[in-house]
């Protein structure tokens, strides 16, 4: 039988759901109608921040499980992978940003989530620019900062259109979980 976890491969999918469906009687060809071709693009995967998933982190520094710990970017940022600079503790599920550290992300899509929470409670701030500048906000983006007030999903980035470009998020106030990105 086939199995799938995660994002992609929704053709492979819809043929095995047609193929179980088939075997059971419940669908005939008569009644099997294509899919509309749709325009695609590629796109960044799923980011994972903390080190149980993590795949892309392009900093130089080995990650030091639940440990604060100084991190660089790299001069060039490769594609679809990020790059965490000051200081840093990465647990298992979550990256924890220390005030004044940095996030750096190379990414292709029309839209940019980040999934996090305040590591106390109050109010953390993240400030946003992509491609050095304070531009193309998501929703949950007042004036280049998003107030992370509790833990839920958050809309970082809207484009018009979709493209490959670079994400940096600066934490000027308040320790913040980072858990994951997701793309749009």
């Amino acid at each position: 039988r086939y199995t799938h976890f995660g994002e992609g491969k929704y053709d492979e999918s819809e043929a095995a759901i047609q193929e179980l469906l088939t075997e059971a009687g419940s669908l005939t060809t008569e009644k099997v109608v294509e899919n509309p071709t749709y325009q695609t693009y590629a796109q960044t995967r799923e980011t994972y921040l903390g080190y149980a998933r993590m795949e892309s982190l392009a900093s130089p520094e080995k990650v030091l499980q639940d440990v604060t710990t100084l991190y660089t970017t790299p001069a060039i940022m490769p594609r679809d992978q990020f790059a965490l600079a000051g200081t840093w503790q990465i647990t298992p599920e979550y990256a924890a940003a220390s005030v004044g550290a940095k996030l750096q992300l190379n990414f292709s899509s029309k839209s940019v989530f980040l999934v996090a929470r305040p590591k106390t409670a109050g109010t953390a701030k993240i400030q946003v620019h992509v491609d050095g500048k304070p531009q193309f906000f998501g929703a949950d983006v007042v004036e280049g900062t998003v107030q992370v007030t509790s833990d839920r999903l958050y809309s970082v980035v809207e484009l018009s259109e979709p493209g490959r470009h670079t994400l940096e998020l600066t934490f000027p106030e308040g320790e913040i979980e980072l858990y994951a990105f997701t793309f749009g």
